[in-house]
């Protein structure tokens, strides 16, 4: 949450949509999280025994879909790709706008 408030605040153009999703989920699993530590301590809380459940599984979707999308918007490579891995690229990432540099490795 703090690296994406980070990126929302150092924006100087906006920020694509998808900065703004990951700053949704963020918010999302932390509210259902007190609300599943609130309901951890005292049953009463529960408005319906599907509730937790249900709130663990949308957390689980989004963060799923967050990571998916969020590497396809990075240009995420391979590991095993040995052409990626084995040289040094330079340059600036327009999600954050700082430059990237990515040193070979042996």
């Amino acid at each position: 949450m703090a690296l994406v408030g980070n990126i929302i605040a150092t924006a100087f153009a906006g920020n694509p949509s998808l900065i703004n999703y990951d700053m949704f989920v963020a918010v999302f699993a932390m509210l259902s999280l007190f609300y599943l530590i609130a309901i951890a301590f005292n049953d009463s809380f529960t408005f319906h025994k599907f509730v937790p459940a249900g709130l663990d599984l949308l957390n689980v979707l989004f963060f799923f879909c967050a990571a998916v999308a969020m590497s396809a918007e990075l240009g995420a490579h391979s590991c095993s790709n040995g052409v990626w891995r084995n040289h040094s690229f330079n340059h600036n990432h327009k999600l954050t706008n700082h430059r990237i540099t990515l040193v070979a490795t042996t």
